[in-house]
């Protein structure tokens, strides 16, 4: 039996259908998306030893004892915060600030960066974080980023906030020429971004300059074979 749930991103919704599953007998759990999610729902599910597989929740603390009954198919933060502070090292920028996200994945991300920083000579000199959908949250952590003099600047988000953080760090004037953003892997479709963007002018000044650092497990022949079948199932599950 296949039962298919949307958490929303709610870790919540997700700990409830964990218990419901744990009482039908469900064998294993594939998900959820956000490691906010799959870390709540790997700590209820292995009450019953019912294994969880993620294909994108990648905090590194997911692979730790806590979560003996979690894994994914995906590498874990370390990797694209490590090549992070690479690109930083090789281009000479050895001061920079960093805006998280207040979750997880972002503390993760946030921890793997300084921590790589620390032994790479890379001085961040700001790191304020902010609470996904609160744009107060996002305008002070903007705020403290330009106090910090910073222009290259860490972003760990996810495209719902890249809106809000665009419009702050417009009104701060923190964009454009003579600043630089670098990203993970959550944001990687601009295009759809300045499209759906309430403001576009204001998207497309803030995502000029944007790095993205990207993992790709999956590439070559072997990639493209995947995501053809991918496709193809996701459209039968009408997903």
């Amino acid at each position: 039996n296949f039962h298919l749930v949307d958490t929303h991103s709610d870790p919540s919704v997700g700990v409830r259908h964990a218990v419901e599953f744990n009482d039908r007998g469900i064998h294993m759990i594939v998900g959820a998306a956000r490691s906010a999610v799959s870390g709540p729902v790997a700590l209820v599910s292995g009450l019953s030893d019912t294994p969880v597989l993620s294909y994108s929740s990648t905090a590194a603390v997911l692979g730790t004892s806590t979560y003996p009954m979690f894994s994914r198919v995906i590498p874990n933060d370390d990797l694209p915060a490590f090549s992070l502070i690479k690109v930083c090292q090789e281009l000479g920028w050895l001061s920079v600030a960093m805006i998280f996200i207040d979750d997880s994945y972002g503390q993760g991300y946030a921890s793997s960066v300084q921590n790589y920083a620390a032994g790479q000579g890379i001085d961040i000199v700001a790191a304020p974080s902010f609470t996904t959908g609160d744009v107060s949250s996002i305008n002070t952590a903007v705020q403290g980023v330009k106090e910090s003099g910073a222009r290259v600047i860490f972003c760990i988000t996810f495209a719902q906030d890249v809106e809000a953080l665009a419009r702050a760090a417009n009104e701060h004037g923190i964009v454009g020429k003579g600043f630089v953003w670098l990203t993970g892997d959550s944001i990687n479709d601009p295009v759809a971004l300045v499209e759906g963007a309430r403001s576009p002018a204001v998207m497309k000044d803030f995502l000029c300059g944007f790095l993205s650092i990207q993992t790709k497990p999956l590439y070559g022949e072997k990639g493209a074979r995947f995501h053809a079948v991918w496709r193809h199932e996701k459209h039968n599950l009408d997903l």
